[in-house]
Order: structure tokens, then sequence, then C-alpha cells
């Protein structure tokens, strides 16, 4: 039989944002399996609000419904959508690898549709108007409820927020957040972003350049959660992984768990993002990168000067 929870915000919230290219999605990986948290795979719903803000009108039934059709790649992680949205690029699974995880690297990260409509229906069932904190809370809970995993109205829900961006972040505020901005070397951060970005650049180097510095330089914690904010390194994560991970939990007053020590998403195995090194879990690889053809040594050294502020 199944047991709606109550929908009342008691459950806390940890927003995870990203720094350049600094590794947001692999430290969510980490808390996808603690048995008190509980998560939506990747970059899926980072745009929630901006996409909740678009609808027609909030009745239960279009909401439901509406969220179903334009999150397909909840149910199929090889779905691409064909209307381009700023909510979410138009082969998000793809770009995640999640069709390629598990031990073995094929499986898939997806949920049994009927199963999670299922349950988002139970969770909304007595409210004829839906809110973006009902819905926010409503799709974790459905989304647990398809994994068949326990659910206790004190689990924290584990959101990828990615860029800091205030106007995707409003809603939080209903609710007990923490925020993790995760950072890295400045330099390796920006140029892995421009790598990223000049794939859709045609040569445009001088905007990358900018964007890179910008990105960058205008790094800070967001407006109105200074106080519930608190960054960690990936260097730290990867070099000091149980140290930097009990860090973390002892912020969340959450108890241990070996899981956490583990990067999957389901609970399955995942093997990083699609556009960079393959590589599972904790590794030298990623942080040892010097992306050495796109700047010298000169380049570096005029850097290092420039974001000596981050570097602080």
């Amino acid at each position: 039989m199944y047991k709606e929870s109550k929908l009342k915000f008691k459950r806390k919230v940890l927003a995870i944002t990203y720094y350049g290219r600094s590794g947001s999605v692999f430290l969510q990986s980490l808390l996808d399996n603690h048995p008190n948290c509980i998560t939506i795979p990747g970059c899926y719903i980072m745009g929630i609000q901006e996409w909740f803000n678009k609808l027609e009108n909030n009745n239960n039934n279009f909401v439901i419904n509406k969220f179903c059709n334009d999150y397909k790649v909840f149910f199929d992680p090889k779905y691409i959508n064909k209307e381009p949205s700023s909510t979410m690029s138009k082969d998000i699974g793809l770009a995640h690898n999640f069709h390629k995880v598990g031990k073995n690297q094929n499986e898939k990260i997806l949920v049994d549709k009927k199963k999670f409509i299922f349950s988002l229906k139970n969770e909304l069932n007595n409210k004829k108007h839906i809110k973006i904190t009902d819905l926010f809370e409503a799709i974790h809970v459905a989304y647990a409820y398809c994994l068949e995993k326990k659910i206790d109205n004190n689990d924290w829900i584990i959101f990828q927020l990615h860029s800091s961006t205030l106007s995707r972040a409003v809603f939080l505020k209903q609710f007990n957040t923490k925020i993790i901005p995760i950072i890295r070397d400045p330099i390796k951060s920006g140029l892995s972003l421009i790598k990223n970005k000049f794939k859709s650049s045609h040569g445009e180097n001088k905007k990358l350049l900018q964007f890179f510095v910008n990105t960058l330089n205008n790094a800070k914690p967001l407006i109105g959660f200074e106080e519930v904010t608190q960054s960690i390194k990936l260097e730290d994560l990867h070099l000091e992984s149980k140290k930097t991970m009990q860090i973390v939990l002892d912020w969340m007053e959450l108890p241990w768990h070996d899981n956490v020590l583990i990067s999957t998403f389901n609970g399955k195995l995942w093997y990083n993002l699609a556009d960079t090194d393959h590589v599972q879990g904790f590794n030298k690889v990623i942080i040892n990168k010097q992306h050495d053809d796109l700047a010298d040594n000169y380049d570096k050294a005029f850097f290092t000067l420039y974001f000596n502020r981050l570097y602080n």
C-alpha cells in the first residue's frame, strides 16, 4: 500500500553549485546513496524555478502532466528534447553518461514512468493549485519511491542547483537550505570551462576568454544565502576523500555512511560526464590536468596574478 509523506517542508535542502568546471555533479554523486539523502541525478532540474515560472497555470493535473511530458529524460536518459529549452540541454541524459552506468557500464539511470506519476499524484492529491515548493519536494519523494528507497520526512534533498543564479534559487528560502559551492584551482577550472565551450564557440576566442574571466571573477555566495554557504575544494575531495566527506556530513549533521566514498546515481556506479575522462570515483586524473594545449606557462603566470583574490 502506498504511504504518502507529509509535504510540510520539514526536509532540509543541500544545494550544490559549481565554480567553473569544478566537480559539482561528482559531489552530488557521493551523496546519492546515503540513506538519509534523496536526489534527482545530475542537472535535470537545475532550472525548475524558471520552468515553473513559464507555466500557463498551476492547476494540479496540468502541472503534473506538463512536468512528466517536459522531463521525459527521467524515464529515458537517451531522450533528446526536440524543442530548445533554457532549463536543460537537449541531450542532458547523454551528456551525463547516464546511459552507461553500473559495474559493466551497460545500465541506465531512469525510473518507471507509471510508478513515478502514481507517486507524484498521491503526494499532490490534496492540492488544487501547485506551488513550486510543493512540486520540488514531491518530485524528489516520487523519485525516491521509484527506487524503493525508505523515505523519511527529515531526509535531506540534495539539489544540483549548479549555477549560482539567484533567480533559480529564490524558492529555496522556504526550506531549511544550505549551499555548497565546490571550488577548484581557478586556472584549471577556467581552462576546463573554455575547453568545454570550444565545441560550440566556432573559434570565438575573445568571447571565450571574457566568459572565463567573468565567470570566475564574479564567483561569490548567492545573495541572501551567505550565512548558510560553505565551500569545499575539489582537490581536497579527491586527495583527502574521507576527511572531506566527514566535514560535509558533520556540517549537515548526518551520520557517517561508507556509501559517501562511492560515486553513484540511483545507487549505480557512475563514470563522470560524457565530455571528459571516463573515470570512476576518486582519482588524480581530473585534478592533475594541466590544459597545456590551451595555455602556456606565461599565460598561467598571468592568470595566477589576475586571480590572486580567488586563490586567497
